[in-house]
């Protein structure tokens, strides 16, 4: 190799280093912030419209009280709130079918103790006493970050409460979940599960008290930095829903009880009619509560995984030697097609690839647009360099040639 291709190799190899360095602690940083983030997000709902949901139903079936089930007449009668001793009906259906955990995604927090007793009387008298999780309402407050939930009245004692914490971002898309938040009461501060979480676990074994089956997904982390989002994964499982009339038409036949979409999995009641306006966008569409919730209950065991600070780092860099490698052999014209039509496909082919493979989330374009720009920078000032060594060269031939 010749003293001035080595000095080309020298400085396109250390430049180069130095600036995958650069873009990986950039990245890193810029992860948190509102310009970066929305890329990857946008990154990451492409990645959920490409993955094929799996054929067979999830571990949770969903309770739609719909439309037709809220103006029934025989049912809820178009009145809001609804019934507590439907909702109980509902509930005990639910455990004749053979869920192990039912999941009452309504809200309740009007209820009075002898309604919810009457509620929660209704399941051990159908069957063997499955376990009970209320969704817990209430409101954040985002000077001090804690949530601050309504008392549920009347709760039993193997009852427990959840908190539905979809998060939507700035645009209202719902892309993530509070895994755990503070309930802030004067002079006590509780920590209380998702209720995805919740009922993860519980399903997992019906004998744990609520503050183990609150806190026993959630990691050191979370409890001492509660509040911090994680993502839903909207491609991990398919789910199975059924209207409340089938469930409660269905549920005393002997043919439902030997087998149906209910036994041995968890029971999410929630309502999908208008009045409960509990519908949000999502990255693979609009959802309602009780939808988003199933997708949360899935993502805690089969989440996504999110690099990190070292990780970003590492990746970048193990990626930006090859690229840098292989760029040192590129032709100036292949660059320029590399960095404003290849880049963005490559950028979401890789996405794709480790989603899919490993569940890992991680948006490659960073790396990928500042070795490219960095190749064309370098290709662009050798060109300027020729440039300027060929117009010297001109001037001193001119400049010795007989005038």
């Amino acid at each position: 190799m010749s003293q001035h291709k080595a000095r080309s190799a020298m400085a396109h190899f250390s430049t180069g280093i130095a600036l995958v360095l650069v873009i990986g602690a950039i990245s890193w940083f810029l992860h948190s912030h509102s310009a970066f983030r929305n890329l990857e997000m946008t990154n990451l709902d492409v990645l959920f419209l490409s993955k094929n949901r799996p054929a067979e139903p999830g571990s949770v079936t969903i309770i739609s009280i719909t439309e037709n089930d809220y103006r029934d007449p025989e049912l809820f009668d178009a009145k809001s709130p609804l019934s507590p001793s439907k909702v109980a009906q509902l509930m005990r259906a639910c455990a004749l079918s053979g869920a192990k955990v039912i999941i009452v995604d309504l809200d309740t927090s009007d209820w009075s103790a002898a309604e919810r007793a009457a509620a929660d009387a209704a399941v051990p008298s159908a069957a063997a006493k499955q376990r009970i999780v209320w969704a817990a309402g209430g409101w954040y407050d985002p000077t001090t970050e804690a949530y601050h939930l309504d008392d549920l009245k009347g709760l039993a004692s193997p009852d427990c409460r959840g908190v539905p914490a979809s998060m939507p971002d700035e645009y209202g898309v719902v892309r993530g979940y509070v895994p755990v938040v503070w309930d802030e009461k004067p002079g006590q501060k509780t920590a209380v599960g998702n209720l995805a979480y919740v009922a993860a676990q519980l399903a997992k074994d019906a004998t744990l008290s609520c503050d183990t089956a609150s806190q026993s997904l959630t990691s050191a982390d979370d409890l001492k930095a509660p509040n911090t989002e994680k993502l839903v994964n909207y491609a991990a499982a398919s789910f199975q829903t059924l209207s409340a009339k089938v469930v409660l038409k269905a549920a005393d036949s002997a043919p439902w009880k030997n087998s149906n979409p209910l036994k041995g999995n968890i029971a999410a009641i929630g309502g999908e009619y208008r009045a409960a306006r509990d519908k949000y966008v999502t990255p693979v569409g609009y959802l309602h509560g009780v939808d988003i919730l199933a997708e949360t209950i899935v993502s805690v065991e089969k989440g996504i995984s999110v690099p990190t600070a070292l990780t970003f780092l590492e990746i970048d860099f193990v990626l930006g030697l090859c690229l840098l490698t292989a760029t040192w052999f590129l032709h100036r014209a292949w660059v320029v097609i590399l960095t404003f039509l290849l880049v963005p496909f490559m950028a979401v082919l890789l996405s794709v690839l480790a989603f899919h493979t490993t569940g890992f989330f991680f948006s490659f374009v960073p790396i990928l647009m500042g070795v490219a720009f960095h190749k064309l920078a370098e290709s662009t000032i050798e060109h300027v360099g020729h440039h300027r060594a060929l117009s010297k060269e001109v001037e001193r031939l001119q400049a010795l040639s007989p005038v």
